[in-house]
């Protein structure tokens, strides 16, 4: 599992999308989202993320190279779901689960009565 700062507060946490448990700040943007990318232990060493963190905690904010950050940027837009399509995906699966589910269930109620 990776780490992450959390670039509002600095404070460490278990990923870079998840919700901060100390200031509650969960990246929604695709830019906040690469920023947290860009700061956890899939880029970083735990070291650097400790100094990060105590960067940030101490009221200095975390500078990001524009280059680098479209980077991840368009690589983040190229790559992954955004969390619409990731809605829209779970909504589907669920509703083919319940139509699935109810069709077995008329065959297998049919199937009973004419036994």
């Amino acid at each position: 599992m990776s780490e992450a700062v959390c670039l509002k507060c600095g404070t460490l946490k278990h990923g870079p999308w998840v919700r901060c448990h100390r200031c509650g700040h969960l990246p929604a943007d695709v830019v906040d989202k690469a920023k947290h990318e860009m700061t956890s232990t899939h880029c970083l060493s735990q070291a650097d993320l400790k100094t990060i963190a105590a960067q940030i905690q101490s009221g200095h904010p975390r500078h990001f190279d524009p280059r680098q950050l479209e980077r991840f940027v368009a690589a983040l837009r190229t790559t992954r779901l955004d969390s619409r399509t990731k809605e829209q995906l779970v909504a589907n699966v669920v509703r083919w689960a319940v139509i699935l589910g109810a069709g077995g269930g008329v065959f297998w109620f049919f199937h009973w009565l004419t036994r």
